[in-house]
């Protein structure tokens, strides 16, 4: 699953921490880590990517801590089933047929003067 996931730049100026944390966030929000997935242990983790293990044990509290993902007593880390992606994600397909509405420019209406209809209705 992950084997092909993260790849981590040594000479960059980002921490591995980051890049990881970084890798995670991109994988989830792009649903190659679906809500629920099981990731991989720390320690599988941090063997396949050659780094050590409190480097991915503080990616995954830190994913945690942000709501990405969620881990259980005793029990595996997985994607969080209470992430909220962006509103974007949640259109349906009948919505994404749908135009976005006309956002007024407001230096449109900057010079024009404006006054109060006097009609009762």
């Amino acid at each position: 699953m992950t084997d092909n996931l993260f790849i981590l730049d040594r000479d960059s100026s980002e921490s591995l921490q980051l890049q990881i944390r970084r890798q995670f966030v991109a994988a989830i929000l792009g649903g190659t880590l679906p809500s629920g997935a099981a990731v991989p242990s720390s320690r599988k983790l941090a063997t396949q990517l050659g780094v050590s293990r409190i480097t991915v044990t503080q990616a995954y509290q830190a994913l945690i801590d942000d709501g990405f993902l969620s881990s259980k007593e005793r029990s595996r880390i997985s994607v969080s089933d209470r992430l909220t992606l962006p509103l974007e994600e949640h259109r349906t397909k009948e919505d994404k047929n749908t135009p976005e509405p006309i956002r007024a420019n407001k230096s449109q209406f900057a010079n024009k003067t404006y006054t109060q209809s006097s009609t009762k209705y």
